[in-house]
């Protein structure tokens, strides 16, 4: 029969012995003979027939290596000592002590007969680490940590180095630039972004949107108008700006100036001249001019007429339309007519009817008179179209007469009257015949006053007659 026997004097002897007074232990170790068990010695008892029992039963603590082999919280406890002995101690993992902040204690066996080790004093055991620069956990490293961080913009780490927290790796905030980006992490891409832009017509605004810069708000140059503006920002305004145009007779240019066309160079319709090559009126032709008399003749000849006469009646107006069948017009080619210098006619000069010398009134006033002539002559081509002759007396003083004499009326024709109190102006075209066509006005002068007749004309068409070239 097999049987074991476990000592109960540990804590005095520190060992085991098997019924033949000696200690084993497993895995192939030594085998302890003096009865003191190496440290963290798993023991077995021994049969009595010198076999073990199976299985561990307990776990001693070994003394005098100064640590915690069986798990206790105590050091070499029920180990004998001499009282007042001390010694190092240190209840961590072995390999911790007096690495980093870990400090080896002291027990100090205190009784009276018998010793016994007390706890370990003044130990320093491992701590959590912390950023301290101290090796906390006693691992022979320090501040090996990192803490998770954020930012505006993100998440990121923040590194432990030399007791203190680096800055977070997390992105920080920055300007904000055009991108597409969100650059300062407000929860807005490229919020409120503009920045100044010119063209040739001034300063506007680039906005930025969707990451890119968008069109300049700056007037930009377009095709110069005549508008008083330079359109095209050239520094010139309306510059070179011309158009066409026309008028009746052909085609010219307009030039802008100060915001508006000027004048159209285009050649405007005038009076035609006579035999020049040159179509004046614009009518499509140069047609045979009207002139007036022969080449080189004045546009008006004067004729002094017959000596002052008194009548058997006296009329009761000046120049009354009676007076005249007393006159007797000289013929055209009478040898008294004279050229009259002005192109119109002005005359102006003393009464023949005071007398010689300023006397009395040779007769009576309306009872007698001088006459004087002014002659004009022209030639209507063949087909030429007769809108107006107009005959027009400034002043007269006392009356003037118009006769026409052409191919329809050889013995004249009366056209109109002018009297004393003013001129007359009237249309005689109804008179006028293809040929020569002649004009004589008849001046009486009916009291000894005044004897005038001021600005008289002719226009055939609207223009003046001219003399022939």
């Amino acid at each position: 029969m097999r049987s074991s026997l476990l000592l109960s004097l540990l804590a005095v002897s520190g060992c085991v012995c098997g019924g033949n007074g000696s200690m084993l232990r497993v895995g192939g170790t030594t085998t302890n003979t003096t009865g003191v068990p190496d440290a963290g010695a798993i023991w077995f008892t021994v049969a009595d027939d010198g076999g073990v029992d199976a299985g561990p039963r307990v776990v001693l603590e070994a003394c005098g290596n100064h640590l915690d082999d069986d798990g206790d919280g105590a050091v070499d406890e029920d180990c004998s000592c001499s009282v007042g002995e001390t010694r190092r101690c240190f209840s961590g993992t072995p390999a911790q002590g007096g690495v980093g902040a870990c400090r080896v204690g002291e027990q100090v066996c205190e009784g009276e007969e018998f010793g016994a080790w007390s706890e370990c004093r003044g130990e320093v055991l491992p701590l959590p680490e912390l950023c301290n620069g101290v090796d906390d956990d006693c691992d022979g490293t320090v501040d090996t940590l990192t803490q998770a961080c954020t930012s505006a913009c993100g998440s990121g780490t923040s590194v432990c180095t030399a007791g203190a927290w680096s800055t977070c790796s997390a992105p920080q905030p920055g300007v904000e630039v055009c991108n597409g980006l969100d650059d300062d992490c407000d929860g807005q891409i490229d919020e409120s972004l503009a920045r100044a832009c010119s063209s040739t017509c001034g300063a506007g605004t680039e906005t930025c949107t969707a990451g890119a810069w968008g069109v300049c708000t700056a007037p930009a140059p377009s095709v110069e108008v005549c508008n008083n503006v330079d359109d095209d920002c050239d520094g010139q305004v309306d510059e070179s700006l011309t158009r066409g145009c026309a008028s009746m007779c052909g085609t010219g240019t307009e030039t802008c100036s100060a915001g508006g066309w000027g004048s159209c160079t285009a050649r405007t319709p005038s009076a035609e001249i006579c035999g020049n090559g040159i179509d004046e009126n614009c009518d499509g032709m140069d047609e045979r001019c009207v002139c007036i008399g022969t080449v080189g003749q004045t546009p008006w000849q004067i004729h002094q007429g017959e000596s002052p006469t008194c009548w058997p009646q006296t009329f009761p107006s000046n120049g009354n339309t009676g007076e005249y069948q007393y006159s007797t017009i000289p013929s055209a080619n009478d040898p008294g007519w004279a050229p009259h210098g002005a192109p119109n006619i002005s005359f102006d000069t003393v009464s023949t009817m005071c007398g010689a010398g300023g006397g009395p009134d040779l007769c009576n006033c309306r009872a007698g008179g001088d006459f004087t002539y002014f002659q004009t002559s022209f030639t209507l081509p063949s087909g030429y179209q007769v809108n107006s002759m107009i005959v027009s007396i400034g002043n007269v003083d006392d009356g003037v007469k118009v006769t026409i004499y052409n191919a329809n009326h050889p013995n004249g024709v009366v056209g109109g009257y002018a009297f004393l109190g003013g001129g007359a102006t009237a249309d005689l075209a109804q008179y006028l015949v293809s040929g020569t066509n002649r004009i004589v006005l008849t001046h009486v002068d009916d009291c000894c006053q005044i004897r005038r007749i001021a600005n008289a004309s002719i226009t055939l068409n609207g223009s003046a007659i001219n003399g022939c070239p």
